[in-house]
């Protein structure tokens, strides 16, 4: 749709869980287009239901331990550094309202979106204004998608 309308694009397959695949993709986003000025890290994953008491060694997210918040951090780091070259930029997280609110169900999920929310804050601090990066995060409700 975007080139229809007469824009560019491009994808390409990354592991967010690997620090090597999430630096190319954003050399590759700077080499084709000259920069970086905007990202949106998305993180979804399929996690536990169970509560705290149900988990196996406090692994509450993820049957495998990897975060949303460690793989919005580890996109951040790559994205920061070619956003400072260029003196501003705009980066968006994709959180979840159980971030801010909580909830019952799944709590593991809840936890890490909450660290989405804190990953968010605490960045946004570190290089708003004085640095010209905006630091945001979305926080949708549920939305059915092949992970549900």
């Amino acid at each position: 749709m975007i080139r229809k309308n007469g824009g560019e694009a491009s994808c390409m397959c990354v592991d967010v869980t690997k620090s090597a695949d999430v630096r190319q993709m954003v050399e590759r986003a700077v080499d084709q287009y000259g920069g970086l000025d905007y990202a949106f890290n998305n993180a979804g994953f399929v996690g536990s239901t169970a509560g705290v008491v149900e988990t196996e060694r406090g692994r509450l997210a993820t049957r495998s331990g990897d975060e949303p918040d460690e793989r919005c951090g580890m996109c951040m780091k790559y994205e920061i550094p070619e956003m400072l070259k260029r003196q501003g930029g705009v980066i968006v997280n994709n959180g979840s309202v159980v971030g801010l609110v909580g909830s019952s169900v799944a709590v593991g999920s809840v936890a890490s979106k909450h660290g989405v929310s804190g990953l968010t804050k605490g960045s946004s601090t570190r290089v708003r204004a004085a640095r010209g990066i905006r630091v945001n995060a979305v926080a949708p409700g549920m939305v059915r998608t092949p992970l549900c």
